[in-house]
Parts: C-alpha cells; sequence; structure tokens
C-alpha cells in the first residue's frame, strides 16, 4: 500500500511561513496601536500641565435667601479654565458659567438656595480644578 502526503519537511516550511505571516500582520497592527495611544497620552499630558498652576478664587459671594439664590464673581487665576460649574452642597442645585483667560472675571447665579445648603463648589470642566466656598 502506497499513501501519498506531505514529506515533513514541506509540512514544518508551510507551518513555518503561516506563523511568520501572522507575525507580520501582527506587528504592523500593535505598531499603530502603540503610537495611537502614545499621541493620546502625550496630548493629555499636555492639557494637565497648562492646567497645572490655575486656580479658581472667589471674589464675591452674594447670599439672597429671600429670593433663594446666590450670586458669585469668579476669577481665575493661572490661565484659561473654561466651563465652570457651581454646586450647591450638600444637594445639587448649580449654575455655570466661563473663565477664558488669566485674571478673568465672571458671574454665576445659582438658584433655588436653601438654608441647609452651607457650601459652595466651583470646579472647571477641562482643567479638574476645584475651589469651595463656605457659606455663613
Amino acid at each position: 500500500m502506497k499513501r501519498k502526503g506531505l514529506s515533513p519537511l514541506i509540512a514544518a516550511v508551510l507551518l513555518i511561513a503561516f506563523v511568520m505571516a501572522i507575525g507580520a500582520m501582527f506587528s504592523e497592527w500593535s505598531q499603530e496601536l502603540v503610537q495611537d495611544r502614545t499621541e493620546a497620552t502625550g496630548e493629555h499630558q499636555g492639557e494637565l500641565l497648562d492646567c497645572s498652576g490655575n486656580t479658581i478664587e472667589f471674589v464675591e459671594v452674594e447670599e439672597n435667601l429671600e429670593d433663594e439664590e446666590v450670586e458669585v464673581i469668579l476669577q481665575a487665576r493661572g490661565g484659561q479654565l473654561g466651563e465652570i460649574i457651581l454646586t450647591a452642597r450638600p444637594s445639587n442645585q448649580q449654575g455655570e458659567t466661563v473663565l477664558e483667560g488669566d485674571n478673568d472675571l465672571a458671574t454665576a447665579v445659582i438658584e433655588d438656595i436653601t438654608e441647609e445648603q452651607d457650601q459652595i463648589e466651583a470646579s472647571s470642566v477641562p482643567c479638574d480644578v476645584r475651589s469651595t466656598y463656605d457659606l455663613n
């Protein structure tokens, strides 16, 4: 009985060629993946460095409990802080404003304030900078 098939040498060569082809495809894909992640990390680190010296200062806070609102004047220190979210604590009444440059002043009003709320928090959305002000 004569059987025909691949010789072990040809099978080994084909297996090695197949593994090298798969490795080459993976190599291309992984190089692009690493490059994309490196660029994204560099951009994020640059944003953090731009924001590292920034602060938010409460210049003036005027409470008007009859109208159940608080008017806040904020000032940016160190650079552009962008959108600022003001939150009355312990609940979640909010107001918004924008600080576009160093020493920029902005006014915001938080409505529906109650006597239970004893703190105002200002936080920059793009820079993750926070500052708090204690009421009364």
